[in-house]
């Protein structure tokens, strides 16, 4: 078992940041405005490349790193896609469909399925971001344009006449992506739960007859000896956080966590 409690400590630190960031952007859009707020969600979204760099770096990966990991870019995200909702509504639509596509890797992950994002997953969320931040900054086009000191070109042109039309073809590219990202989370666990079954040699009739003897404290989750038992609460923390343990099993499905 290998375990840098200092790494941990520390990469799970700064993924919390993102949290703790979500809560203060909503006042400080609400009295400085999305200029502002564009520059500080730059800020704890750098958060998400160095707690990454130093997990690897530190031998501080985790289960629990990467659950953490996941609620702070889904929470952050929602946030951010609410606010600019208010600039933009087209953003309600994204923030539809983070939802969808939350509701379905719950469900997912309340089956024990693995729901580590794919790569379509990985590119849609730096499209997303790139769009979140720039659609902050260019709600007061004139500070940018002062900033980056351009009176003049292309840019110069769109951010003078109507910032809001930028905005809605960047969302409508994010929007495009989160409807393959939807599909493909969904096949993927639809996939999933028949390999699983495939796996195990389950039927129905196991299953029955698992929670009937649930029902009566016959077994412990034992389905003619086919299911394996739920890990202790110390077997559970341990591999958590055991950076070997999940250097090994970061692709196998949620089951392999917390049955033994």
């Amino acid at each position: 078992m290998r375990k840098n409690v200092f790494g941990l400590v520390l990469v799970n630190a700064i993924t919390s940041l993102r949290i703790f960031g979500s809560i203060i952007l909503i006042p400080i859009f609400i009295r400085y405005g999305g200029f502002v707020t564009g520059f500080v969600a730059l800020a704890f979204l750098l958060t998400d490349c160095v707690d990454g760099f130093l997990a690897r770096h530190l031998n501080a990966q985790s289960f629990f790193g990467c659950i953490l990991d996941a609620i702070s870019d889904k929470v952050f995200g929602i946030v951010c896609l609410a606010l600019l909702s208010s600039f933009n509504p087209v953003f309600l639509g994204i923030l539809l469909m983070e939802v969808l596509i939350t509701v379905i890797n719950n469900v997912s992950l309340s089956k024990g399925n693995n729901v580590q994002s794919s790569f379509l997953g990985k590119v849609k969320m730096i499209i997303m971001s790139l769009t979140i931040i720039i659609s902050f900054l260019i709600m007061v086009p004139n500070k940018l344009l002062d900033l980056f000191n351009i009176n003049s070109g292309f840019i110069f042109n769109i951010l003078q006449k109507d910032p809001s039309d930028l905005t809605t073809w960047m969302a409508l590219v994010v929007l495009g992506a989160d409807l393959f990202v939807f599909s493909d989370y969904l096949h993927r666990a639809k996939q999933q739960s028949v390999e699983y079954y495939k796996k195990e040699n389950l039927t129905i009739k196991d299953i029955e007859d698992s929670i009937n003897d649930l029902e009566n404290k016959k077994s412990d989750l034992l389905i003619n000896s086919k299911v394996k038992r739920f890990k202790t609460k110390k077997e559970l923390k341990r591999d958590l956080f055991d950076t070997d343990y999940y250097v090994k099993h970061k692709n196998d499905s949620l089951r392999d966590l917390i049955f033994k």
